[in-house]
């Protein structure tokens, strides 16, 4: 089960988890001009076969990091920047930040797949296996240039994964090492990711001829059925049994550990968020439970907190969890209890 947690300490251990991780991204040289537009669809047939998590933020959005201004004090960023920044697994350095060559791209989707979530050493956020797919409007052209030349003071090691030039930086948070890899596959796209071998996999099935007879998070699984594609932030989590014993954040144990509540007969989980038509979240729990809606209940109320979302079970093993973001005390507490929900909690 999450903690109840002060929340001024929630919004200091999230903006330091999710938007200070120093990136540096190189490829090799690509055509000039962007390939023809990638879809969502496209980008979900590049993700590994066994990802457990996927979350996707849909434009077009103009990317732009999180300034000193957007943030007040005692608050966390707000809600929309936070989920189009989240999936990309860039930064937001206040001193030296690359992103800001980017700034006012145009980014038509973002994609995030991960696996593989394991307890950190110490504090912060619990290492995971991903990779973020970043996709452009248009060709980087100058700005790519610049981007580049903002990185070169960076500590990095460059590498051929998959033929494909890639820059690594090795980094510490807290206790535990971090490598960071980055490639250019296409130039419209970027890829960021935190593990070696799923970029190799990722990059070797961007390049296929053909379309891959397998893909992550197959249309039959049962979540598919209540996600909202047209959302603007939009995902599912499909629990891994076989990384269960490693994963702090699942609920397919009998242990009660630092971000999980124990349900060994969980399914999975869909979110959705448009900011533009409600101050309303909305995740759906799956589970074969019969107790599947008090164990949703324990995971997501947190009263000392103001988080008490509204919880329904109408359809049988699915729960529905609304959560109205009335407050900036409410925003952050369930900011806290997503990111554990999703595979991405964050120890403090």
């Amino acid at each position: 089960m999450i903690p109840t947690i002060h929340f001024r300490r929630f919004v200091l251990a999230f903006f330091l988890a999710v938007f200070t991780i120093p990136p540096s991204l190189h490829g090799k040289d690509t055509p000039k001009g962007a390939e023809s537009s990638v879809t969502v669809d496209q980008a979900l047939l590049w993700l590994p076969a066994n990802t457990e998590t996927l979350i996707v933020t849909q434009g077009p959005f103009d990317l732009k990091p999180v300034e000193p201004a957007d943030q007040k004090a005692g608050q966390s960023p707000p809600l929309d920047k936070v989920l189009q920044l989240l999936p990309c697994g860039l930064p937001n350095q206040q001193k030296s930040n690359p992103l800001k060559s980017l700034k006012g791209l145009t980014v038509v989707f973002v994609m995030e797949g991960a696996r593989g979530f394991r307890s950190p050493k110490g504090l912060g956020l619990i290492p995971y296996d991903g990779c973020h797919i970043i996709v452009f409007k248009d060709d980087l052209k100058a700005a790519r240039e610049s981007f580049i030349e903002a990185l070169k003071s960076e500590n990095s090691e460059d590498e051929l994964v998959a033929g494909q030039k890639t820059y690594v930086i090795k980094q510490k948070f807290e206790e535990d090492a971090w490598n960071f890899y980055f490639a250019i596959p296409r130039p419209n796209v970027i890829l960021t990711a935190t593990d070696r071998a799923y970029l190799e996999e990722v990059l070797k099935r961007i390049a296929m001829k053909e379309k891959p007879t397998d893909r992550a998070l197959p249309e039959n699984l049962p979540e598919w059925k209540h996600v909202d594609r047209k959302a603007k932030f939009w995902g599912m989590r499909h629990y891994d049994k076989l990384n269960a014993k490693n994963d702090p954040s699942t609920p397919l144990t009998t242990e009660n550990r630092a971000a999980n509540v124990p349900d060994l007969k969980a399914i999975g989980l869909v979110f959705g968020y448009d900011p533009a038509k409600e101050n309303l979240i909305s995740v759906k729990y799956l589970s074969d439970n019969q107790d599947a809606a008090r164990i949703a209940a324990r995971g997501w109320t947190h009263e000392t907190e103001g988080l008490e979302p509204r919880i329904q079970e109408k359809v049988k093993g699915v729960v529905d969890i609304s959560v109205e973001l009335k407050n900036e005390r409410v925003k952050g507490m369930f900011l806290m209890v997503f990111l554990a929900a999703v595979g991405h909690a964050v120890y403090i």
